[in-house]
């Protein structure tokens, strides 16, 4: 049978074909009931086979694939039918044997295993075998079915089991005149299987019930089947040649059968019961089943770990069984009795709710009807390794009643509807053999199939589709586990894998949200998918991969490779969603709002400007590489300065932050912002203010326009020389284009520049290229539109070799006197003073030079001095450096670099280089320039 999850799937799963496969029971899912409290057909207030048939479309809907009945064979009932007086025939209350075989068809029909309970350890004593012997002279064949003794005080080291009942395992019978042994309760005489005679008979009944169609059988309480003096008769070797011989005969004669062994011991004792695959094909795990409990009272994993990884190996042919209790009770034998005692105060506080050294509760009772717990412990039932037994009524949560004897409590009818017994029997009430629960909390009236099936949300439901997806993945029943180990130990982590199927669960235990890391790099490049709701998860990386999960939340992926990567996923962190700004009054809301604005509009535009700067400058900054104060805290940004610039394609703010952080001086930066309504697709570009007080060209492309622009414009606009292109000034002032505007000063650039330094830079070292801005001279430097091409025919050394430097030409003769240029590799250093004067412009941050109290109002001197020089690359290329000469200005800003990294040497070496005058004669005389020059920065 091949089933597949997913239709856009190319992982096919491959579940072993379910009719004929001989290791069945390792995909099994066990369903246990007793047929007296399933269903009554002919109203004698007792469920009957027939009933029992009738409910099967019910047991293949819910999704179980075994059904485990509890005996059913004529019994005195003084141990709930485990006291068997007759193994080859069927209770009357309950039908006759045509309807047990009746039922077994149909079981099959609907493809549904049965197991049946073999009692092989004990028998009634009423039964014929111990009426025969008891009456047979000592030493008889028929005498020696069961274990005899003149004295009670053999077999001395052997523990007693129900020690609330019984005082000693030996028990007087007066027909016989003899003791007779019992390991349980005294009206169940144990049978003699150290007499072969004995192991002979019961094989015969085994084969009856298998030649019926039976496809299992449990054997009850084999550890104690064999007895040796001066042993505490359990675990002999004589009781697993006995069931070897059972197993033998079975092998020979059927196929595809199966033997569960009910052994309540330690796994390693356990673990024998299998011998080396020719023993009990199953064995019940008896201490997972306490230890689960433990771990969801404390919030724990280490409980479950720990006994999982004590749990030994098992031949392949074998499997386990797992359950939330045994069928009766929580049974806390294979606990401490440390262990015991705290589990008594968390689940059984009412000493009325206790049997024996057990717990005789329901599982809804137990998770105090929590909805998340019992689904919780449900899932783990489901996902641990081993193959699940659930009890009748767990899948409604039914309830129970402590005020009930022994254990009958947990042993009420099935409540299928709200009408009368719950829908269970149409008799009187006072014929049915135990009242339903008829509590406010878990009463038929409210809780009951016919209800549940109606709710698509209840537990009925959900039962179904978590054994739906258990069906589906043979890792379940046939995989390995691998315990996770993540540092939050509520978090129970383990990962399942068979063949090609990875499965991961993860299951908190608290009851509280957790979150959790999980080291899943084996399976990096997989994406998990979510086993019930069929949900893609983001992929697995490298990092660990995070998870949080509700209070007794879980989760069970399938690690897929044939699964899409989620349409959402991006590779990185997911963006962070913006605040909506309210400009009231457009830019200028970010300035405090215009003069005459209303008090509304200027609180509003204050709120605004806050906005800005706290919850869309800071993270911005705070998250680009560039940011020189990354890692430390952002105190505070200021819009220093800003202003408005009207293009073709829309408005940007052009704006200047201050940005104050803890424990470094003030970092400025220049920003450039579009216009909301801006229809083309335009990013928001802040750079680090580094070069002086002008914006940095970041223009991609050179424009195609060559011809300085006039300052017609709303705002002053200067002309780039690096990308030829218009750069709106907004810190000066607008002048009509008949009036010559003001000279612009001319910073020398650095040996250091931006430019001096990129990798990409294959001309250095070239001649440094002043740059400056102004509609009446302009200088261009034609390698910052070389080093763009992509042309093929050309290297990127020869496209910036052939790098040169043009001066704006001989008609701008009012330049050289205005202002001249100099390249300060070429040209002397000698400086003299003028009174002719350079007025800046507004260049200063946030304050003009003439107001500045650390920049003289007075002009710098300058001296034109005209120098040209012929000079060659280092590959021999002739190049050309004509160029003014200016002085350079008495004051400069001094702007701070606030993300270079200067080295001491280098810098020291550099300030030397500037400081030593070269031949001024040498320079002046025409003679190449030898010197290693840098190319220009691009600096508007």
């Amino acid at each position: 049978m091949v089933q597949n999850d997913n239709k856009h799937s190319s992982e096919i799963r491959c579940i072993p074909d379910w009719e004929n496969d001989p290791h069945w029971y390792k995909d099994a899912i066990i369903y246990e009931l007793h047929v007296k409290t399933f269903f009554d057909s002919n109203n004698d207030g007792i469920g009957d086979f027939k009933g029992l048939t009738e409910k099967l479309d019910y047991l293949q809907d819910l999704g179980v694939n075994t059904l485990w009945l509890l005996p059913f064979y004529p019994s005195p009932f003084r141990d709930d039918g485990y006291d068997i007086s007759d193994y080859r025939n069927v209770h009357p209350q309950y039908g006759s044997r045509a309807d047990a075989k009746n039922f077994v068809r149909e079981a099959h029909r609907r493809g549904l295993k049965v197991i049946t309970e073999l009692v092989i350890n004990h028998t009634s004593d009423q039964h014929p075998w111990f009426q025969a012997a008891r009456r047979a002279p000592a030493g008889s064949k028929k005498r020696d079915f069961y274990v005899w003794s003149d004295r009670d005080d053999k077999f001395a080291e052997t523990r007693i089991i129900f020690t609330d009942t019984e005082k000693s395992n030996w028990a007087w019978d007066e027909v016989a005149q003899a003791y007779y042994w019992h390991r349980f309760f005294s009206h169940q005489p144990d049978l003699n299987h150290n007499n072969p005679e004995v192991v002979k008979a019961v094989i015969r009944i085994m084969r009856f019930w298998l030649d019926i169609g039976v496809d299992g059988l449990r054997l009850d309480a084999i550890p104690y089947l064999c007895v040796r003096e001066g042993t505490a008769n359990e675990n002999l070797q004589e009781t697993h040649e006995v069931i070897k011989q059972m197993r033998a005969v079975i092998d020979a004669h059927y196929k595809n059968r199966m033997l569960l062994a009910e052994a309540n011991q330690w796994p390693e004792d356990v673990r024998e019961y299998f011998g080396d695959g020719d023993e009990c094909h199953m064995a019940y795990n008896f201490p997972v089943m306490p230890r689960i409990f433990m771990s969801v009272a404390q919030e724990d994993r280490h409980p479950i770990v720990e006994i999982v990884r004590q749990t030994p190996d098992i031949p392949d042919s074998c499997q386990w069984a797992i359950f939330l209790r045994n069928h009766d009770e929580l049974t806390l034998e294979m606990v401490t009795s440390r262990e015991r005692d705290y589990m008594y105060s968390m689940y059984a506080a009412d000493p009325r709710m206790r049997v024996n050294v057990g717990i005789r509760r329901r599982l809804a009772p137990l998770m105090d009807n929590n909805r998340d717990k019992i689904e919780l412990v449900n899932f783990l039932l489901m996902t641990l390794p081993g193959s699940p037994v659930l009890y009748y009524g767990d899948e409604i949560g039914m309830g129970d009643n402590i005020y009930l004897g022994d254990r009958n409590g947990v042993r009420t009818p099935m409540q299928w509807s709200p009408d009368r017994n719950a829908g269970f029997s149409k008799a009187d009430p006072q014929r049915l053999f135990l009242p339903p629960i008829m509590d406010p909390i878990y009463g038929y009236e409210s809780n009951n199939v016919e209800a549940q099936s109606r709710n698509p949300s209840s537990l009925l439901n959900w039962t179904k589709r978590l054994i739906a997806v258990r069906k589906n993945y043979c890792a379940f029943g046939r995989g390995t586990l691998k315990f996770l180990e993540p540092g939050n130990r509520k978090i129970l982590a383990f990962v399942r894998e068979w063949e090609n199927e990875k499965i991961l669960c993860v299951v908190n235990l608290s009851r509280t949200a957790q979150p959790v890391e999980l080291d899943l790099s084996e399976f990096k490049g997989r994406v998990p998918v979510e086993l019930l709701g069929r949900s893609a998860f983001p992929p697995i990386g490298e990092l660990p991969y995070l998870l949080t999960l509700k209070g007794y939340g879980y989760y069970g992926f399938r690690l897929a490779t044939d699964v899409e990567v989620p349409y959402w996923h991006e590779e990185r962190l997911a963006r962070r969603e913006l605040p909506v700004l309210v400009m009231t009054e457009g830019w200028l809301t970010f300035s405090g709002g215009k003069a005459g604005a209303g008090s509304v509009k200027r609180a509003m535009a204050t709120r605004t400007q806050g906005q800005l700067q706290r919850e869309v400058l800071a993270p911005y900054l705070s998250s680009k590489r560039w940011f020189a104060a990354k890692g430390r805290d952002i105190q505070r940004i200021d819009l220093v300065e800003q202003g408005e610039w009207n293009g073709p394609d829309g408005s940007w703010l052009m704006t200047l932050l201050e940005v104050h952080c803890s424990g470094i001086e003030t970092q400025t930066y220049f920003c450039r912002w579009p216009s909301p309504g801006r229809t083309t697709p335009a990013k928001t570009r802040c750079k680090p203010w580094r070069r002086g007080p002008w914006p940095r060209c970041d223009r991609r492309r050179a424009s195609a326009s060559s011809t300085a622009p006039s300052a017609t414009t709303g705002s002053a606009a200067h002309w780039c020389t690096a990308c030829r292109t218009a750069w709106p000034c907004p810190w000066a002032t607008a002048r009509p284009s008949s009036a010559p505007p003001a000279p612009s000063p001319i910073w020398p650039l650095r040996r250091n520049s931006r430019c001096a330094t990129r990798r990409w830079n294959k001309a250095t070292p070239r001649c440094i290229s002043a740059t400056g801005f102004s509609s009446r001279a302009t200088a261009a430097c034609s390698w910052a539109s070389t080093r763009r091409s992509r042309s093929a025919a050309s290297s990127p050394r020869n496209r910036l070799i052939r790098t040169s430097c043009r001066s704006p030409g001989p008609s701008n003769t009012t330049a050289r006197t205005d202002r001249s240029w100099r390249c300060p590799c070429c040209s002397p250093m000698s400086r003299t003073r003028a009174t002719a004067g350079i007025t800046p412009s507004n260049t200063s941050i946030g304050s003009s030079p003439s107001t500045s109290p650390n920049r003289p109002s007075t002009a710098t001197a300058a001296r034109t001095v005209s120098s040209s020089v012929r000079w060659k690359s280092s590959d021999g290329a002739p190049a050309s450096c004509t160029r003014l000469l200016p002085a350079r200005p008495a004051t400069m800003p001094s702007i701070r670099n606030p993300s270079a990294r200067t080295s001491s040497r280098a810098g020291s070496t550099a300030s030397a280089r500037r400081r030593s005058p070269p031949s001024t004669d040498s320079r002046s005389a025409g003679r190449p320039c030898r010197k290693p020059c840098t190319p220009p920065a691009i600096v508007c």
